[in-house]
């Protein structure tokens, strides 16, 4: 049986040697264990559309730790990340959190500038 108060990864994200220059953290509470099923697919079928080719950003590994879910994003693009990285809120976006009955205002998300090219 799974401890509720532990620390589980649960993908590993996309592996790449590229350095991001912000990044993206995101947490999810969930208040059903097939909610957080449900989030999980569809990070994991996100993540396996990123590996196709390169990409300006890609999906950090993903933790979880009873119903909250930790993930996060690489940005490899400055200007692509200033423009994309409130996505979330959009309606595509609300609408694929719908079906796991969570919205973008149940998100704890922060956003951090690592290296600015100058």
């Amino acid at each position: 049986m799974e401890n509720k108060s532990e620390l589980v990864l649960v993908l590993p994200g996309t592996e790449t040697d590229r350095i991001p220059l912000a990044m993206t953290k995101v947490e999810i509470e969930f208040s059903k264990e097939d909610d957080v099923q449900k989030c999980v697919q569809a990070l994991k079928e996100s993540d396996e559309q990123l590996k196709m080719g390169p990409r300006p950003y890609d999906w950090q590994f993903t933790l979880r730790r009873g119903l909250k879910i930790y993930f996060g994003v690489n940005w490899y693009d400055l200007d692509f990340f200033k423009e994309k990285r409130n996505i979330f809120q959009n309606q595509q976006h609300g609408n694929i959190f719908a079906s796991f009955n969570i919205s973008a205002e149940s998100f704890v998300v922060r956003h951090y500038v690592e290296y600015q090219n100058d």
